[in-house]
């Protein structure tokens, strides 16, 4: 009985030992096909890490390829050249009655010069020359406003003018573009267009909220 027991023993130990290496054998061609793919993924993805690579490398050279070739931003804008033709107000004679003074340069003054344009301008009668901005019709105290183009973005010169005893309306036409009076019972008078050159003659009040303004005006010219 202890014989038979132990050859069952012995044979059980030999199945297994038959058997194992023939499981382990059956799947060694998987893991192998396994490793494979495993190893081709990591090759292409190593390859397209280096393309990348590559082309980050392309894309700064041709980056700096073009910041090279590129010129230098225009210094000179339209403000800044307005603000280069304003004389220095130490280097300007005294002002006089019939002097005719540039918006753009009025507008570069008080911007640039406040206490030097203050005491230079304000309170005093002279012309003032510039291009028809718009206009501001205030048909209940029959007064208007043109407003002077002076170049400087935020700035503009504003002459107000009272056409009480002088016409029995004033008003624009052509969707604000031309200011108009009626001059008798149907007939009208073009005053100004909007991109006309005029010169102003009034007085300077002051420089507030972006505004040189002038009272009391009259069309010269």
């Amino acid at each position: 009985m202890k014989n038979a027991d132990t050859l069952l023993q012995l044979l059980i130990v030999g199945l297994l030992a038959s058997t194992a290496p023939l499981a382990s054998a059956s799947e060694l061609p998987r893991a192998g096909d396994e490793l494979k793919q495993k190893q081709e993924e990591v090759d292409r993805l190593q390859r397209e890490l280096e393309n990348a690579r590559k082309e980050l490398r392309r894309l700064q050279e041709e980056n700096k390829r073009l910041k090279s070739a590129q010129p230098e931003p225009r210094v000179s804008t339209e403000a800044n050249r307005v603000e280069a033709l304003a004389r220095p107000i130490a280097s300007l004679p005294a002002l006089g009655e019939g002097e005719v003074v540039e918006a753009s340069e009025l507008a570069v003054h008080f911007a640039n010069q406040p206490e030097a344009a203050q005491q230079r301008y304000v309170g005093r009668v002279f012309q003032v020359k510039g291009q028809v901005e718009r206009f501001d019709v205030k048909l209940v105290v029959r007064r208007f406003d043109v407003l002077l183009d002076t170049g400087a973005r935020g700035i503009s010169v504003v002459c107000g003018f009272n056409y009480v005893d002088k016409y029995p309306a004033v008003y624009t036409k052509q969707k604000g573009r031309t200011l108009v009076a009626r001059a008798g019972a149907k007939g009208e008078a073009e005053l100004m267009n909007v991109g006309d050159t005029v010169v102003i003659k009034g007085r300077c009040k002051g420089f507030k909220d972006g505004e040189v303004t002038f009272t009391g005006c009259e069309l010269v010219r």
